[in-house]
């Protein structure tokens, strides 16, 4: 009799430890879903206890475009067709900030060795109107050169008539292409949020402020672009060549664009490669629009300096076309 009670509490102090962790897990999941609920009450409280007037949102808004270093961040240019303007990311992050009462929201849905889908949204908690979108982020990186280090998955030949290489992605990769794609698609999904004709306002008004900063001193403005692009690792014969002239006078409308497609490129919209492509024109026979870079005093490109061209992710929202005075 003693040894079957001895066998009875054996099994009970083995399936204790068990029924404790369950317990635990449970309480743990609990507390995470009373604070997630918590939060969103607060924030929809907050909002209807301060609920947002437009035109202070357009003061400021209007505010932040006045200021010449906003103004130079604040638009993208892309030379597509007769060139497609529109607010940037740098923009919208602002405007979203002025419009108070909004809520930006980034959750990971599916996670594994080769990919992550991510949902982004965008909450008006006045109205509780919610845009969002899935957007998946491929944890592979395409390199011209590759070391031992590196985990080939495949190669290809890509348009410029270069071996190029598919490899895992590190940690940063990842999170790079996590940080750009997130971005594309708050600015995609605020822009729907913003009243249109207050960001179509801003916008204007950010092209007015640079055009008249840069009029004071063309000259500075002018070696000040020259500098962007260098520090980019683009070549003055290169935005020469982008320009069609020599550059040792720009129009404002040649500013503004130089302006707006450095945002573009250093935000990851688009390569250089394929802003050459689009303004230049590909060329029968030729591999690839890159190799039209080089102008006399340009050394001969190589395999290494080949920028790797991705698709984009995110679609354009709000885009109008060229510049006001541009050729029609």
């Amino acid at each position: 009799m003693k040894k079957d009670e001895g066998v009875g509490l054996d099994i009970m102090s083995n399936e204790a430890p068990k029924a404790m962790a369950v317990r635990t897990g449970e309480t743990a999941v609990s507390a995470v879903a009373a604070l997630a609920e918590a939060n969103v009450k607060a924030r929809y409280a907050m909002a209807l206890r301060r609920p947002r007037d437009l035109d202070e949102v357009r003061e400021k808004i209007l505010k932040e475009c006045r200021r010449p270093g906003f103004a130079d961040a604040a638009i993208y240019f892309k030379p597509i067709g007769k060139g497609i303007t529109g607010p940037s990311i740098r923009f919208v992050e602002a405007a979203i900030r002025c419009m108070t009462n909004m809520l930006t929201e980034t959750t990971v849905v599916f996670d594994d060795p080769s990919k992550r889908i991510l949902k982004v949204a965008v909450t008006d908690l006045e109205t509780n109107s919610t845009y969002d979108a899935e957007v998946t982020v491929n944890k592979t990186v395409e390199r011209s050169k590759v070391t031992e280090c590196d985990t080939v998955l495949k190669k290809r030949i890509n348009s410029k008539g270069f071996m190029t290489y598919t490899i895992e992605a590190t940690d940063d990769d990842i999170l790079n292409k996590q940080n750009k794609i997130v971005s594309q698609t708050i600015r995609t999904l605020g822009l729907r949020h913003i009243p249109g004709d207050i960001t179509d306002e801003g916008k204007a008004l950010c092209m007015k402020v640079k055009a008249d900063h840069d009029a004071k001193d063309p000259e500075s403005a002018r070696k000040k672009l020259f500098d962007l692009f260098r520090e980019i690792g683009i070549s003055a014969p290169q935005v020469k060549l982008f320009l069609g002239h020599d550059g040792k006078v720009l129009n404002d409308k040649e500013r503004l664009e130089l302006r707006g497609l450095y945002n573009t490129i250093k935000d990851g919209e688009m390569s250089w490669a394929q802003a050459l492509e689009e303004k230049v024109g590909k060329k029968k026979g030729d591999k690839g629009g890159l190799l039209r870079t080089r102008v006399e005093g340009d050394p001969e490109p190589k395999e290494e300096d080949i920028p790797i061209e991705e698709e984009p992710v995110v679609e354009e929202e709000q885009e109008t076309s060229s510049y006001p005075g541009a050729d029609s």
